[in-house]
């Protein structure tokens, strides 16, 4: 560590200290649960800098026995970071709906926490279809560092769509609407691995049931704070990127609970609320399932050179 960085990292820190952003700005209800500090700021075409902050004690997001940055606390960021641009850069109305297609997160293998919040700088490029205003596309490509320590980087792909649209993807022509806007049919069960096992801190934070080799049954605790923050008529990706995080976590023989350093996945399809989601290995990674049909499917690796 140089001499300055110390400097440099206490001067950030008091930086994000002073800002943030109402909750409603990333889509959020809860204000703890927004992990930006601050508005973008352009800091050439298309790209820009927006002020994050990690906790080393996020509820669910947390390090692991190693100090190891959990990749999802990335992928939240990431997905927050295009929310907020997607609003204040690129047009997009704060009524239209997100619906994310791709994400990609990669994490120094030695990237670690230092105690307390670890204010982080995310520089974004985004590239935006906008041609038509009813149904957008952007890719977003991002860094994250501290003072000018580079921690981990992503992709993430999503459309947005005004009501209508969104309508028709959501529920194509001949399927079934539920009109469900909560997980209410998922009672907790029995029989949910061992938080230890799958690299969390306390028993509600497993959404896996099931032996520890899987498939596993995707089942989180519905009143989740993070996982369920807010209403919505599907299963939220992030609850499937956290089965398949937990899913990888628990097959680590030689190291359960360890934190991954990759996570790539591509979403397919919606989850319904009611009804099973599985947790499948395979060959090449991971799938989430329901009803026979394949909902995402995932790469996740551990730690090695970055």
């Amino acid at each position: 560590m140089s001499r300055s960085r110390p400097a440099a990292l206490a001067t950030l820190r008091r930086r994000h200290r002073l800002s943030g952003l109402p909750s409603t700005a990333v889509h959020k209800r809860r204000a703890e649960a927004v992990l930006l500090r601050g508005r973008s700021r352009p800091l050439g075409p298309d790209q820009y800098l927006v002020p994050a902050s990690w906790p080393a004690d996020h509820p669910l997001y947390h390090p692991d026995r190693y100090g190891q940055i959990d990749p999802l606390l990335v992928a939240e960021t990431v997905r927050q970071t295009g929310i907020l641009i997607a609003h204040e850069r690129l047009g997009v109305p704060h009524d239209h709906m997100f619906v994310l297609g791709s994400l990609r997160v990669k994490v120094r293998h030695d990237a670690r926490t230092t105690g307390g919040r670890l204010p982080v700088e995310v520089v974004a490029e985004c590239r935006h279809d906008g041609r038509d205003p009813g149904r957008t596309r952007t890719v977003m490509t991002a860094r994250f560092q501290v003072a000018g320590q580079a921690l981990a980087q992503a992709r993430v792909a999503w459309h947005t769509m005004d009501a209508a649209r969104y309508q028709d993807v959501r529920w194509p022509a001949g399927s079934a609407v539920t009109g469900r806007d909560d997980p209410a049919p998922w009672a907790v069960p029995a029989g949910r691995l061992p938080a230890s096992r799958v690299g969390r801190r306390r028993p509600r934070d497993v959404v896996l049931a099931g032996t520890e080799s899987g498939p596993w049954l995707l089942h989180p605790d519905p009143a989740h704070p993070v996982l369920f923050d807010h209403p919505s008529d599907h299963v939220p990706g992030m609850v499937l990127l956290e089965g398949v995080r937990q899913a990888f976590a628990a097959s680590q023989d030689d190291d359960p609970g360890r934190a991954a350093t990759i996570v790539e996945a591509r979403f397919r399809r919606f989850a319904e609320l009611d009804a099973p989601v599985l947790i499948r290995r395979r060959q090449q990674g991971f799938t989430a399932e329901q009803g026979g049909r394949v909902l995402l499917e995932a790469t996740v690796d551990g730690p090695g050179p970055c």
